[in-house]
């Protein structure tokens, strides 16, 4: 995990706490993940790429670090209070203007020791969203660039 100093921790631990405060569920932070660098991320290769590593690099020290989660929680909430929690919350990692370097790994790594009940179905989900990443916004784009500029 990369350091990450004192002063900026307070931004980024308002994030966590809002994920807490909106009950988001490992389930749900996929899509959260997904959508944030769908609608805030900018189509290029490197960043798509970056996301994609931040998520893949959390998940390697969540399993490295054999952390147990602090808290479990089990969240019982409609399809739509979810969605709309997940929408609250991106606009205000947007505003706060987080991002991939850094920033994203803290909040998922926080996140995962206080917030959610199991570190195997976190760390699952964090390479699956990596991978839906690929699949669906950076492999359409390297597509689009292909016709655009020819192949290699």
């Amino acid at each position: 995990m990369p350091y990450v100093e004192n002063t900026l921790r307070l931004k980024l631990n308002e994030v966590v706490f809002l994920m807490s405060a909106e009950k988001i569920r490992t389930d749900d932070l996929s899509n959260l993940l997904f959508d944030f660098c769908k609608e805030y991320v900018g189509p290029s290769y490197n960043n798509y790429k970056n996301f994609i590593g931040e998520l893949r690099q959390c998940a390697a020290e969540i399993e490295r670090r054999q952390l147990t989660s602090k808290k479990f929680f089990i969240y019982k909430i409609s399809p739509e209070m979810a969605k709309k929690a997940i929408e609250r919350v991106i606009k205000f990692m947007a505003e706060s203007e987080i991002k991939a370097d850094g920033d994203l790994n803290y909040i998922l790594f926080k996140f995962c020791k206080y917030h959610t009940g199991g570190r195997r179905k976190f760390v699952k989900m964090l390479k699956n969203c990596a991978l839906r990443i690929e699949t669906e916004l950076l492999a359409p784009y390297e597509d689009f660039k292909i016709v655009a500029n020819g192949d290699v």
